[in-house]
């Protein structure tokens, strides 16, 4: 949360392009350090079946803030007649967070083994089952940022929509993952994460694959919402089952999940490269192509 706060204060201190990639760069690194902190954090305050419940819950509650991101720009820019003011309002959204976590009591229990290395969370892609589920986490991650970053863009090619309308599709995608996500924690008490798994991506390939050809703005938008229901509690199920395959192993499995968000920088660049040579239909079939893995990974999961 430091590393975060700082990473809002700079762009009020020095405003050049160089800083700001600056400090997009620490509030990633804020942002990581923080998912993989949150999971052994909670295990301390939450137990037993009720952390996968409540992994999912943390989902609907950032899906919620994403979707509160454009409002607090649009409110910084119209009401206080500055956007940049969203970065103080982050700045101290973030600093009172840290000082109300600061003051708040948690016994951390103390662990009788090593603390983990880099080479104990690589260790573990030895196993077929981690490796399949951290590419999981890998891919779905690039989804997530792939479609953010293709959607206004793929609206303004297709439909001739302004970037300003254009922009409203990623806001969708966002309202469809926090409902997602509520969805996602009521059904997943009745039914097993494989199942759920299996039928949100088969929904989703679906989803994007009629996306690819439509060109009507308003059914665009429906698959952009279906899409966003479907990824919403992705990264929960697979996370748990990781757990679930080695519970022994909690802390370098939380390490080693985490770092599959890297798929949100990896799959922007290769989208990026084919939308030049075969235009942005060509950079969505990368992500129609992650859905298939996902299937086949939800089909390759244990039942539970």
């Amino acid at each position: 949360m430091v590393i975060t706060f700082a990473a809002m204060l700079i762009p009020l201190l020095i405003y050049n392009f160089g800083v700001i990639l600056a400090a997009f760069a620490l509030l990633g690194i804020g942002n990581t350090i923080l998912q993989v902190s949150l999971n052994p954090l909670l295990s301390n305050v939450v137990r037993g079946d009720r952390l996968t419940s409540s992994l999912t819950l943390g989902q609907f509650i950032k899906s919620m803030a994403s979707c509160l991101g454009p409002v607090v720009a649009g409110f910084a820019a119209s009401r206080l007649g500055n956007w940049k003011l969203l970065f103080p309002i982050f700045g101290a959204t973030t600093l009172i967070s840290g000082v109300w976590l600061l003051a708040t009591r948690i016994p951390e229990e103390p662990t009788e083994r090593k603390t983990a290395s880099f080479a104990d969370c690589f260790g573990l892609l030895k196993d077929r089952t981690i490796f399949m589920l951290f590419l999981g986490i890998l891919f779905l991650v690039g989804i997530d940022v792939g479609l953010n970053t293709t959607i206004p863009k793929f609206l303004m090619v297709r439909c001739g929509l302004t970037l300003e309308k254009a922009g409203l599709g990623t806001t969708l995608y966002f309202v469809a993952r926090t409902a997602g996500s509520f969805i996602g924690a009521i059904l997943l008490i009745s039914f097993s994460g494989r199942s759920f798994f299996i039928a949100s991506m088969s929904m989703a390939i679906l989803a994007m694959g009629a996306l690819l050809f439509m060109s009507n703005t308003w059914t665009i938008l429906a698959m952009v919402f279906i899409l966003g229901l479907t990824v919403a509690n992705v990264f929960s199920i697979i996370f748990s089952a990781a757990i679930q395959k080695i519970p022994r192993s909690a802390n370098e499995i939380s390490g080693l999940m985490i770092m599959g968000v890297a798929g949100g920088a990896v799959f922007p660049v290769i989208m990026g490269m084919i939308s030049d040579s075969l235009g942005q239909v060509g950079g969505l079939m990368v992500l129609f192509a992650a859905f298939l893995y996902l299937l086949i990974c939800a089909y390759s999961m244990k039942k539970a």
